[in-house]
């Protein structure tokens, strides 16, 4: 008999009895009971409790059922006037009842069983089959929002029955059933916001059959029942992101594909989800290829790899792949990446075979061919570099190639590049130039858009003029007499030409600044407005003439914003990023602004002029996204939290078992597996109190695991110290539950047997070294005896030892010869 069981048999006032669940039969009283009925133990063991007390074993089953529900049953032994109650309990390891009799009238006994189910946790209550609440405890009644239980007694069971609840049906069900466990139920509170409750209900007979009552115990559900829509909803809107991406997108679990979006499906050339479910991936991939995209972590890789796949038909093709892990139900689920670059890779090696054909071609050309990026020289050829003269081509590299064009020359050219860079076809021109040792050439000048180093270039070709002016020069002087009036007519007529052609460039300018989908906005070195496209005029409301002379400021929200933005364009020449702009409704929105100082031909500062868009939209977009993810971090984190609050739960119950079992042998075992369930529980806590699921710093929780360990044995004989070599070293949880499980059962062992009453140290150590783990746990006790084998060991805790080190395909080397050493070696996943 349990200490607790033993203390109430000595000190209650009551006759208390035990009796089996099956028959009702006598295990055990206390002397009360025997004093009453004058009998010895011996005499009344065995016997049914109804042969001593009016208790109708015939409704034994109702018994049992208002025992498991309700958790206490009440009758009145009419002979004797004498209450009965029973209540389950567990004794010796078995679960029997508890019988208290004892000398109160009905009434009192009314009132204790009104204790019992006010103090219930669950709501209680019980109506008659004209559906009156003939009884409810206060539970129930703050439940609903009402103060006092007699709020609702007496008063029909629609009063507190949701409108979607049929009673009608559920009258007819519990008829038929007699009973109903587990069953959802709408109610009303005060305020008329229905709540999802989940009931059992039993249906309450009098001896002779008739039914006289229904009882009712209820459990607030709703708050489950949201978070499970929550779950749900972030689900559907996780699939309909997948959906809408370009890439292919496949979930497995352990390479069986369990579900993809329809990118994925196309990708590989079936027609539905049907043709793909439950298939392997290396079916499409090959294993080799599936090992480049393995990622070890919870993210996704930032680095793309390409592998090679097949779809349905046979045809290979190239993929650019990444992958990453999720969790979903409890599971750890890779999800793979996939775009098709097979048309990509051919583009790209035809353009590698032009770009070789290419240099060639320049590097043998006659003429000086120059690669400009922002006007700045990034390559020039051998024909280029001796035109001006130089000596090699670094001595040209990043030089303004305006540098080099004569004073007079240097607006045209600019504007000239300018119209390039934005599209614009440049038509053959001669202009002069000087080269490094202050030599002016007449030379030829064309130029056109190209690409370098994957960046908008412009390719300007020139060719030397020198020797053909001079012949020019000469036929002019042979001539110059005869033609001298018609040289002056050309003249004229060029110079309408070239003034013709100058309107028609300006022209063409003014058409891409207005037809641009930028706003295009230029000011002069006072800040005020010289240029506002149409873009701008419809972005932000103003109409021309409102805006022209006006001061920039007047578009920006934040004064300290315009003026990091004039800074970072006085001193660097140059501004790009994000700003707040206001419109002349007063309305605001974020653009992109790129910036740079205009400057005339001599190198004066004329203005600045800014290209921006408005990102509004995109800023919305990127919000959203950061929302959603910091929602599934919230999710991910609360699960870890629940599955530590839920061991920690497991803990106490065996914590509380413990107080029932004299067995030392079975306290051993239960307190064995609270500290197995305690280092599990330690990794859901270490993982819950960070931000990285994927992993878990194990040297900590080691440290942690094995002090609580040495600490949680009573180990008075002598002193255990901890020593400890570590490694900051980041596990898995798949690899850190089996490994804090293994240093739990040896440490655990080395405490009960390796040192017999005397000091000793316990060893411990985690290393990392080629990509393996080496787990080292240690003692300098007396060891194992020499005929040990593991394998024929009957104890629990090194059969589990052997488990886990297989479930982590890990090798042991065990030394017995002075302690124990245990070293577990394993790949780090």
């Amino acid at each position: 008999m349990t200490t607790s069981l033993t203390t109430l048999f000595n000190n209650s006032k009551q006759q208390l009895f035990t009796v089996s669940m099956d028959c009702f039969c006598i295990h055990s009283c206390n002397s009360i009971a025997l004093k009453y009925l004058a009998k010895s133990l011996d005499e009344i063991k065995g016997l049914p409790i109804d042969e001593f007390f009016t208790i109708n074993l015939n409704k034994k089953d109702i018994i049992l059922n208002e025992l498991e529900t309700l958790g206490i049953y009440h009758t009145i032994d009419k002979a004797s006037n004498r209450s009965i109650s029973a209540t389950l309990i567990n004794h010796d390891g078995n679960r029997e009842i508890l019988i208290r009799v004892e000398v109160d009238s009905e009434t009192e006994t009314d009132k204790s069983r009104e204790v019992i189910l006010d103090e219930n946790v669950a709501g209680y209550c019980r109506i008659d089959t004209e559906l009156k609440l003939l009884d409810c405890n206060n539970t129930l009644a703050i439940q609903l929002g009402y103060k006092y239980k007699e709020d609702l007694i007496n008063k029909s069971i629609g009063f507190i029955l949701s409108e979607k609840e049929d009673i009608s049906y559920l009258i007819k069900t519990i008829a038929k059933q007699k009973k109903i466990k587990n069953i959802e139920l709408r109610l009303r509170d005060k305020l008329g916001k229905d709540q999802i409750c989940l009931a059992n209900i039993i249906l309450e007979k009098d001896d002779a059959g008739n039914n006289i009552a229904i009882s009712f115990t209820i459990i607030d559900i709703s708050e489950r029942v949201e978070f499970e829509n929550r779950i749900k909803q972030s689900e559907e809107r996780f699939r309909l992101l997948s959906n809408v991406a370009i890439e292919g997108i496949v979930f497995l679990d352990k390479r069986e594909i369990i579900d993809s979006n329809e990118q994925f499906i196309e990708l590989i050339g079936h027609a539905n989800h049907q043709d793909i479910i439950g298939r392997n991936i290396i079916e499409f991939i090959d294993n080799t290829e599936l090992l480049k995209i393995n990622s070890p972590k919870n993210t996704f890789q930032q680095k793309r790899n390409e592998v090679v796949a097949k779809k349905r038909d046979g045809t290979i093709m190239l993929l650019e792949a990444s992958s990453g892990k999720i969790h979903q139900q409890g599971k750890e689920i890779d999800v793979l990446l996939f775009y098709e670059i097979t048309q990509r890779k051919k583009t790209e090696i035809a353009l590698e075979q032009s770009t070789e054909r290419y240099k060639s071609l320049v590097e043998n050309s006659p003429n000086g061919i120059f690669i400009l990026v922002n006007n700045q020289i990034k390559f020039v050829n051998n024909a280029g570099i001796e035109l001006l003269e130089y000596e090699v081509e670094d001595d040209l590299y990043n030089i303004e190639f305006k540098d080099f064009v004569d004073e007079e020359f240097r607006e045209s050219v600019d504007r000239d590049l300018l119209e390039t860079r934005e599209g614009g076809d440049l038509e053959y021109k001669e202009i002069q130039m000087q080269t490094s040792k202050k030599r002016h050439i007449n030379i030829g000048i064309q130029a056109s858009l190209t690409i370098f180093n994957n960046k908008p270039a412009v390719q300007v070709t020139i060719v030397d003029l020198t020797t053909q002016l001079e012949l020019r020069e000469e036929r002019i002087r042979n001539k110059i007499a005869e033609e001298i009036n018609i040289t002056l007519t050309e003249e004229i007529e060029q110079h309408k030409q070239t003034q013709e052609k100058l309107q028609v460039a300006q022209k063409f300018t003014r058409n891409i600044i207005e037809s641009s989908i930028d706003m295009i906005i230029a000011v002069n070195k006072d800040n005020k407005i010289t240029e506002f496209n149409k873009a701008a005029i419809d972005q932000f409301g103003y109409v021309l003439e409102d805006v022209l002379g006006k001061d920039v400021s007047v578009l920006y929200v934040d004064k300290k914003e315009y003026q990091r933005v004039s800074t970072s364009v006085n001193d660097k020449g140059i501004f790009t990023g994000e700003i707040t702009n206001r419109r002349k409704n007063g309305e605001t929105f974020v653009s992109l602004l790129s910036s740079s100082i205009i400057k005339n031909p001599k190198g004066g500062i004329q203005g600045s002029m800014g290209v921006s868009r408005d990102i509004t939209e995109r800023k919305i977009i990127e919000q959203q996204v950061k929302d959603s993810l910091k929602e599934k971090e919230v999710l991910l984190q609360e699960v870890h939290h629940r599955v530590k609050n839920n061991l920690q739960v497991i803990s106490s119950i065996l914590s509380l078992q413990s107080n029932y079992v004299k067995d030392e042998k079975t306290l051993e075992i239960l307190a064995e597996s609270q500290n197995r369930i305690k280092s599990m529980s330690y990794i859901h806590e270490t993982l819950y109190q960070t931000t990285d699921f994927s992993s878990i710093e194990f040297s900590n929780y080691l440290n942690t695991l094995a002090s609580n360990l040495i600490h949680s044995y009573s180990y008075s004989g002598g002193t255990v110290k901890l020593r400890t070599d570590y490694d900051e070293i980041y596990l898995t949880i798949d690899q850190a539950i089996p490994c804090g499980l293994i240093v739990n059962e040896i440490v655990s062992n080395a405490m009960k047997h390796a040192f017999e009453g005397k000091d000793g140290d316990v060893y411990l150590s985690i290393k990392e070294s080629q990509g393996k783990i080496h787990l080292r746990v240690a003692d300098n006790g007396k060891g194992l005896p020499k005929d040990f084998k593991y394998e024929e060991s009957d104890s629990l805790g090194m059969q589990l030892v052997y488990s886990l080190i297989d479930q982590l395909d890990a090798s042991l080397e065990l030394k017995a010869d002075k302690g124990t050493d245990f070293l577990i070696t394993f790949d780090k996943s």
